[in-house]
C-alpha cells in the first residue's frame, strides 16, 4: 500500500467516526428537547393549578347568588393567599 492509500483509508475511518459522533449528538439533542418540553409542561401545570384555584375562590366570593358567612370568607381568603404563595415560590427571582 502506498502512503496515499493509507491516508485515504484513515480519512474514511475519520469520516465514519465523525458521522457516528454526529448521530450521537443528534440523539442527545432530541433527548434534551424532549426533556425541555416535559419540563415546560410541568412548570405550566404547576403555575396554572394554583391560579385556577385562586380564580375559583374569587368567583365564589363574588358570586351574586348570595352572601357567604364571614368565617367562610376568611377561609376562602386564606386559601387564595396560600395558592398565591405557591405561585410566588414557583417563579424564580434573581433579586
Amino acid at each position: 500500500m502506498s502512503g496515499a492509500e493509507v491516508s485515504i483509508e484513515q480519512l474514511k475511518i475519520k469520516v465514519a467516526q465523525l458521522e457516528h459522533q454526529a448521530a450521537e449528538l443528534k440523539r442527545q439533542m432530541e433527548q434534551v428537547e424532549k426533556e425541555r418540553v416535559e419540563y415546560l409542561q410541568n412548570v405550566s401545570h404547576q403555575l396554572v393549578a394554583p391560579l385556577n384555584a385562586i380564580k375559583w375562590h374569587i368567583e365564589n366570593l363574588t358570586a351574586p347568588e348570595g352572601r357567604i358567612g364571614l368565617d367562610r370568607a376568611r377561609k376562602v381568603l386564606r386559601s387564595i393567599y396560600s395558592q398565591a404563595t405557591l405561585v410566588v415560590h414557583l417563579v424564580p427571582c434573581d433579586s
